[in-house]
C-alpha cells in the first residue's frame, strides 16, 4: 500500500475543472498507475485536504500499486504542483492501540432498495460509530464537520448521470478492536462513494 501528497496549483484551468468534480479527480489520478496492471490501479482512495497551501489544494492518495506522479499521462489530464515520492505502508495495528484519525465520509442508510443521505449531527455520529465498530475499531472521541451537499457526475456509454453527495468531515480518536478487520479497512476505505473522494481513513498513534 501506498501514500502520495500532491500539491494542485489553484489558478490552474485543468485543476479547476478536476476540483469541480471528484469523480472526474479521481479519474485523472488513475492516469497515474499502469493502464496495463492487473486490475488497472487497483484500489485508489483519495481526499482532497480541508487546508490550502499558498493557493495550493493538497491531496492525499492511497494505493494498492505505486503510482508515477511524473508521468506524461498524468500531466494531460491533471498537472501537479508539487509531490511527495509514494511512501510504501506496512500496516501493523494490535489490539487496545489509540489512534488518531481523519476520515470525509458519505453517511447514507438504505431504505426499500434506495440510499439514502444521513442527516444531523447525531445521527451522523450515530453511522460513524456503527462503522467503526463493523471496521474493528471502536470510536472513542469524535468532532464532525458537516460540509453540506458536493455534487459529481459519472458517465456510462453516452448518458452522464449528475450525483449529489453530503460530505462530512470526522476527526478524533478510535481504539483498535480487531486488527485484522481494521487493517482491511484502512485499505479499503469506510462509506460509500469511495471513486467521489469519501471513504479514506487515515490513522496515525495518537
Amino acid at each position: 500500500m501506498y501514500l502520495s501528497r500532491l500539491l494542485l496549483d489553484l489558478r490552474d484551468r485543468k485543476v479547476q475543472r478536476a476540483l469541480e468534480d471528484p469523480y472526474r479527480l479521481h479519474q485523472a489520478i488513475l492516469h497515474a498507475f499502469p493502464p496495463d496492471a492487473p486490475g488497472g490501479g487497483g484500489r485508489v482512495l483519495f481526499r482532497v485536504e480541508p487546508e490550502r497551501e499558498d493557493g495550493r489544494a493538497r491531496v492525499l492518495v492511497q494505493s494498492a500499486l505505486r503510482p508515477d506522479w511524473a508521468s506524461e499521462a498524468l500531466r494531460e489530464h491533471l498537472p501537479l504542483a508539487r509531490f511527495d515520492q509514494p511512501k510504501e505502508l506496512s500496516l501493523a495495528l494490535s489490539a487496545g492501540q489509540l489512534l488518531r484519525f481523519r476520515l470525509r465520509a458519505n453517511p447514507t442508510r438504505r431504505s426499500q432498495e434506495k440510499r439514502l443521505p444521513v442527516l444531523g449531527e447525531e445521527a451522523q455520529v450515530a453511522w460513524l460509530r456503527r462503522k467503526m465498530e463493523g471496521a474493528g475499531f471502536e470510536l472513542v472521541a469524535a468532532r464532525q464537520y458537516d460540509e453540506g451537499m458536493r455534487h459529481g457526475s459519472r458517465r456510462r456509454a453516452e448518458e452522464e448521470r449528475r450525483m449529489t453527495f453530503v460530505s462530512v468531515l470526522y476527526e478524533g480518536a478510535i481504539r483498535v478492536a480487531m486488527p485484522d478487520r481494521a487493517i482491511a479497512a484502512v485499505q479499503g476505505g469506510i462509506g460509500s462513494a469511495k471513486a467521489f473522494g469519501f471513504g479514506l481513513l487515515s490513522v496515525a498513534r495518537g
